[in-house]
Formats: C-alpha cells, sequence, structure tokens
C-alpha cells in the first residue's frame, strides 16, 4: 500500500488544484440573469479597515512580547486575511489594503521575542565580520554564492553602527525583517501593477507572495534582498516596453548589477530574455504587432552577460552540472521509479527542503502558486487569449521551478544547485494573482467564497509550516517538544558572559565541559533521514551566542561539539580542571 506522504502529495496538491482552479476559471465566465456579487459602502469598509487595523497592531506588538501563541496567531491571521479576500471580491478600494497585508504578513511570520533579547543565526555571519574586522572581507564569507556584496549583513551593521544597538541586538533583527519584507510585498506589487496595471491584482499578489513557501522572507536571509531587486529591474523593464525611456535603462542595469552581485540566484533571470525573445518571434508568426525597443534589447544583452558570467564564476554550478552524467541519470530514473511504488528510500527528496514527518496535507499550500498560475495559463490557452509577457513569466518560471524539482530528486547534485532554483516561483506570483482576481469577480458570490475558504485555509496551513514557522520548523527538524520549553533567559545570558570572561578566549571546544541542571539529550534527524547526537540546554545555547558574539567560534555552525556532563552521574573530580565556575544549576569545567 502506498503512502502518501509530504513530498508525493506535491504533485498529487498540484494536479488537483490546477483543474479545480480551471474550473472555477470557466465557471466564472458563465453570464448569470441574478448578480450574486455583494457590494459594501465606503462607510463599512472605513469602518472593517480600522478595526482589521487594530486587530493586526495589537496581534504583532503581542506576539513581538510572547504575550500570544500560535493558536491565537492562527486564527486572527485566518480570519484577517478571509476578510481581506471578501472585500476584495466587493470591488472595494484595495489601495487601502497594502498596509493591511503587510502587518499580516508580519503576523504570518510569527516572530517572537526571544527572552535573551540576542538574535543568532546563519544570517549574521558576515555582521561580525564586518564590525571585528570593520571592514568587508570576501575571502572569509562562508558561502561564495554570497559574495562579493554581501547585501543584508552590511545593513545590518550599517544599522548597528547608526542607531548605535549592538548588531546581535534582537530589536537590529526586527527592523531588518520589517525592512525585508516591506521591501519584498512593495517589489511583488509593482511588478503585478507593471504587468497588469490592477490594485487588485497587486494586493492578491501580494498575498499570494506571503503564502509561498519557497519565498518566504525568514528563510534566506542573503537570497531574499537579490530577488526583490531582479523583480524590480523586472518591473522597470516590462514598463519600457510600453514607453521606452532612456532615463529608465540606468535602474534597470543597477538593479540586475546588485542583485547579481549580492546572490548567484539572481541569475534566474537569464532565462526571462530569452523566453521573451523566442515567444516574440512566435506571436510574430500570428502577425501580433511587438516590438522590443533598443534600449530593451540592450538591457536584455546585459542581463545575459552578467548571468553567464557569474554562473562562470560560481564555480559549484559548473562543478554541479558536469557531475550531471551517467550517476544523475540513473539517480533520476530510480528515484522516478519509486516515486509512487513502494516505500521512498533515504534521502528522497522532493521539495525545496527535506522536512520529516510532516502531514500531507500541508502539500496543499505548497502547490498553490504553482497551480492556480498554471491554470490560468491553460484558460488562456484554451480562450485563445495570451499576454506574451505573462506567458514568459510562466515559461520561464516552469522551466526553473521544472528543473529544481528534477534536480531534486537526484542523489548526484547538491541542494545548492536545485534550492537556488525556486526563486522562480516568483514568476507564477502574477498570474496566481490574476486567476484568482477573474474568480472573485465573477457574478457569482458562491465563487468567490470557495476562494476565499481556499485562502483562508491556505493561512492556516502557512502558520503550520516548517518554512514559515520557526516552531514547526523545529519539529520538522526532529526537535523534541521538551527542547521548544527550554528557551534561553537573560539570567543565563549574564552566566554565559561570567563564563567567558573567567575562561577567556576558547580555542578548542573539546577542552571545555559543562553540566547543567536543564540539559536535555536526544537523536535529531538529519536531512537524508540519519540521525545525529545532540545535547541542547538554555545554558549551553546562551554560552554559544556569548562566544560567537566575541569571535571566539569557528564559522557560524551552531556549536554541538562541547562535551556536556551527563547529569545522572556528576561524579567528577575538580582537581582534573584548571577552571571550575560552579552556578549551582549550571557548572562549567575548563581543562
Amino acid at each position: 500500500m502506498i503512502t502518501l506522504t509530504f513530498s508525493r502529495a506535491i504533485p498529487v496538491f498540484f494536479v488537483i488544484q490546477t483543474l479545480l482552479f480551471l474550473l472555477l476559471l470557466i465557471a466564472s465566465e458563465k453570464k448569470s440573469h441574478i448578480n450574486t456579487k455583494l457590494n459594501i459602502s465606503k462607510k463599512a469598509l472605513f469602518t472593517i479597515m480600522i478595526f482589521l487595523y487594530i486587530i493586526l497592531i495589537i496581534s504583532n506588538v503581542l506576539l513581538l512580547l510572547g504575550r500570544i501563541d500560535y493558536a491565537f496567531q492562527t486564527i486572527i491571521a485566518t480570519i484577517v486575511l478571509a476578510t481581506i479576500v471578501s472585500l476584495l471580491a466587493m470591488d472595494s478600494e484595495p489601495k487601502l489594503m497594502f498596509a493591511t497585508v503587510l502587518l499580516w504578513h508580519l503576523l504570518l511570520l510569527g516572530l517572537t521575542m526571544p527572552p535573551d533579547l540576542l538574535s543568532i543565526t546563519e544570517g549574521v555571519h558576515m555582521t561580525r565580520t564586518m564590525v571585528i574586522y570593520g571592514k568587508w572581507i570576501p575571502e572569509l564569507a562562508h558561502n561564495p554564492s554570497y559574495n562579493p556584496f554581501p547585501t543584508m549583513a552590511f545593513l545590518r551593521a550599517a544599522l548597528s553602527y547608526i542607531t548605535g544597538i549592538p548588531w546581535f541586538s534582537w530589536f537590529v533583527a526586527y527592523i531588518m525583517l520589517l525592512i525585508t519584507t516591506l521591501a519584498f510585498d512593495l517589489a511583488v506589487y509593482s511588478l503585478t501593477l507593471r504587468t497588469t496595471s490592477s490594485h487588485n491584482i497587486a494586493i492578491l499578489a501580494v498575498i499570494i507572495g506571503a503564502l509561498t513557501p519557497y519565498l518566504v522572507v525568514t528563510g534566506h536571509a542573503y537570497q531574499v534582498p537579490a530577488t526583490i531587486m531582479w523583480l524590480l529591474s523586472i518591473a522597470i523593464l516590462i514598463k519600457t516596453l510600453e514607453r521606452p525611456r532612456r532615463t529608465d535603462f540606468i535602474p534597470i542595469i543597477l538593479l540586475y548589477v546588485a542583485a547579481i552581485l549580492t546572490h548567484a540566484t539572481a541569475y534566474v533571470v537569464i532565462v526571462f530574455p530569452l523566453m521573451f525573445a523566442l515567444l516574440k518571434l512566435v506571436f510574430e508568426r500570428k502577425e501580433v504587432n511587438l516590438k522590443i525597443p533598443p534600449l530593451v534589447t540592450n538591457a536584455i544583452i546585459i542581463f545575459l552577460a552578467l548571468g553567464i558570467f557569474r554562473v562562470a564564476y560560481e564555480e559549484l554550478y559548473a562543478k554541479y552540472v558536469y557531475s550531471l552524467g551517467y550517476s544523475g541519470v540513473e539517480g533520476l530514473i530510480t528515484r522516478l521509479l519509486t516515486l509512487f511504488t513502494g516505500e521512498e528510500s533515504i534521502g528522497f527528496k522532493l521539495s525545496l527542503y527535506d522536512y520529516q514527518d510532516i502531514p500531507f496535507y500541508q502539500a496543499f499550500l505548497w502547490a498553490l502558486t504553482a497551480s492556480s498560475a498554471t491554470a490560468i495559463v491553460a484558460y488562456n490557452v484554451l480562450r485563445n487569449s495570451i499576454d506574451i509577457i505573462m506567458l514568459t513569466f510562466y515559461v520561464a518560471g516552469a522551466l526553473f521551478v521544472g528543473l529544481g524539482y528534477l534536480l531534486a530528486i537526484l542523489t548526484a547534485v547538491s541542494t545548492q544547485l536545485y534550492r537556488g532554483a525556486y526563486v522562480a516561483f516568483s514568476f507564477f506570483i502574477p498570474l496566481a494573482a490574476e486567476a484568482i482576481r477573474r474568480v472573485i469577480n465573477s457574478r457569482k458570490g458562491s465563487l468567490a467564497l470557495i476562494i476565499v475558504f481556499i485562502l483562508a485555509f491556505s493561512s492556516f496551513l502557512a502558520t503550520r509550516d516548517p518554512e514559515i514557522s520557526p516552531l514547526y520548523r523545529l519539529k520538522s527538524r526532529g526537535i523534541p517538544e521538551e527542547a521548544l520549553t527550554m528557551v534561553t533567559t537573560q539570567s543565563d545570558i549574564v552566566k554565559a558572559n561570567i563564563t567567558v570572561n573567567l575562561v577567556g578566549e576558547i580555542k578548542d571546544f573539546n577542552d571545555l565541559m559543562f553540566f547543567s541542571k536543564y540539559s536535555l539529550r536526544f537523536e535529531r534527524l538529519t536531512t537524508y533521514g540519519g540521525h545525529i547526537a545532540m545535547v541542547y540546554s538554555r545554558f549551553g545555547d546562551a554560552l554559544y551566542k556569548m562566544l560567537y558574539i566575541r569571535g571566539c567560534t569557528i564559522g557560524d555552525a551552531p556549536m554541538t561539539n562541547i562535551n556536556v556532563v551527563d547529569p545522572s552521574n556528576l561524579s567528577i573530580s575538580v582537581a582534573n580542571y584548571s577552571i571550575v565556575i560552579n552556578f549551582e544549576d549550571e557548572i562549567v569545567f575548563k581543562v
């Protein structure tokens, strides 16, 4: 019997949702003598909007203070989204809703204020490097894809310098989150508005972007700014197709240069001009008048040149592409044969990241954007009404996303190669928003209610998605519930600070041992289904943070090789250690 796992459910839900959206689009075009669409007065709209603002502001503040849990967050996020989509279905003024959607997006991310007020994650490694050395040293980056310009690290260090607040402060991290979320939403809004000339669709696009796990702004600190910049570059490029202006050429190129220098995934833009030129030839044969201005041609040439240069510069891509030989093809055939027959083998992966024990119905959210975009393209093909820009978006996105899924089930490639392809989901967002807009703008209120339910249910899933929710991300990594409740406090940070002052700079972690009353031993699930022994404690986490802040740790990986004494057998001779620091509940031993 075949078990419908999360990985297997993604293509299944993609097919089901594509057919569902296609049927909704066909049903929405049928004329009805009875108008079941509701209208709303300006006074009622203003009252509802004020109420939503108050609810969202209060909820975000309480969430930051750690005063509400995920259940309350889920209820508010789901109800607010259902209300917003319902208002859009009533032809309400969408320009008033951007701030509301932004607040909803922030609430959806579920960021909670850590009791220790410190924010130490992978994304701060280069920030720390800048602060310690007072300049940017490319050779010290832990990933060459982030070179030569680490945008997020630079902005975080600059914000710390300007405000005088330490770079590791949670306040700085939250301001960066706010800026990134706002920039991403504005980029999606601008691209969709430029493509469709509809504020209604642009607002829906922001919602779809927030509900796309592959593009979550908290998922990859250095990839997101590159995506934002190349989206804005394409938005301006599309504008020049209608009204070419030389002044637009400069921001187009500057934005893309900044994007390709920020992160290697900006190479995805290479496909956009190629597909646009190819589709233009097809459309010309059908006597469709579409001229490409010289300005756009020059921009496309620069896009291609910079993209090819970055791919060549990034040796890892050439290496992994080269490795797609016999072993890759053999692995692909094996994976395809076992996809729906028998049990998945260890290492099988089909989604962006390989999560463990994720409910299969979570794939409903992961398939939403691609399925709705596919449905609108299929619908337009059936009705012989194709927009070349929208079709270019779909073909460019489908090629990269399809390649990503193909590479994800091979054993011969690194996750860096196929994960980078998923930024192309950005191309699907305007299409998905267009599909939803056509359905909710029909004269049938019942169809609009179906869309409201789909998006509300997607919001419910988003608050429990491992890509969006920090809590469920830990659960998907096999971290036990007990560890999730052992939150480091400011008191633990004080003890850790005292310890580092007394012990001094630590070069060899094997010489350091500690006992903590609040320790927890468990086996963490790895990406490929294996297990790794882990020890977690509040004090250990605090000690790692203090060592990291002071630059005593190497790299940015969690400090897992400090020896933790078994709490049930604390029979250690103090004479064997040069330094012993006793906090009663925590004791540190230095060889």
